[in-house]
């Protein structure tokens, strides 16, 4: 499987919503689905917009990205909660058999930037992250981009 197949089985209003949300494109609101999904694999597949996409991931849902890279995961074999994390970068599936599952293309990218330098960025990133949210629950009157200005 390619990333632009993964893309196709969502919703044209959940990829536009993915795209203008949590990848900050614009010009996109004529496209048909298509033009959409092919935007979208262009940006998905760029080194850059990788690693920020999977610095939400925690440290499980990493390690579990890490094995899915290798082979489709059961999910019997992990929990649906990191399992979800990592469907929601996009970068993954829970497909229909009930695996686990990331595209070749998104392998093959990973592999190149998965070095010791990205692991400790990703981790620093992460764990701020986590305190904005830990912040945003503890203190429930700022929202998440009040906290982080």
């Amino acid at each position: 499987m390619q990333l632009k197949e993964l893309l196709f089985i969502h919703r044209k209003d959940e990829l536009y919503d993915y795209a203008s949300d949590r990848l900050f494109l614009s010009k996109i609101s004529k496209l048909n689905k298509k033009e959409l999904i092919n935007v979208l694999n262009d940006h998905m597949l760029k080194e850059d917009t990788m690693k920020a996409m999977l610095y939400i991931l925690d440290n499980e849902s990493m390690k579990i990205f890490i094995r899915a890279c290798n082979n489709k995961i059961d999910m019997k074999d992990i929990s649906f909660h990191h399992a979800n994390k990592i469907a929601l970068t996009f970068y993954g599936v829970i497909n229909d058999e009930g695996y686990l599952e990331i595209p070749t293309d998104v392998k093959e990218l990973f592999s190149k930037i998965y070095k010791e330098e990205y692991i400790q960025e990703q981790r620093k990133v992460n764990w701020m992250i986590q305190c904005l949210h830990f912040a945003n629950r503890l203190y429930y009157v700022y929202t998440i981009d009040i906290l982080v200005k």
